[in-house]
């Protein structure tokens, strides 16, 4: 596996880089799913309609980076305070 600062490879591609640098990856996609990423694995947030913005503020608030997910492609969610610059893309599967 060959592994660009900031650029995602999927799901697993994004497995193995919550492994390997030992960070929680918030992933909002474009279709409401939620989920959240680390060394085990990927998990789906639940959450009733009603209550989506509280699940998307605490899974934002558990993890260090959060991506949003669209078909084919991923984009690093920039985050008030932080000291990254622009935000990574892929295109491709996802």
């Amino acid at each position: 596996m060959q592994e660009v600062p900031g650029i995602y490879a999927g799901d697993d591609g994004l497995v193995q880089s919550c492994k390997s640098k030992g960070v929680r990856v918030a992933v909002v996609s474009w279709n409401g799913e939620l989920q959240i990423a680390d060394a085990n694995g990927i998990q789906p947030v639940n959450y009733e309609e009603s209550g989506q913005t509280e699940a998307l503020r605490n899974a934002l608030l558990e993890t260090d980076i959060s991506l949003y997910k669209s078909p084919g492609h991923w984009e690093r969610i920039e985050r008030a305070g932080d000291s990254r610059s622009a935000p990574a893309h892929q295109q491709g599967s996802g």
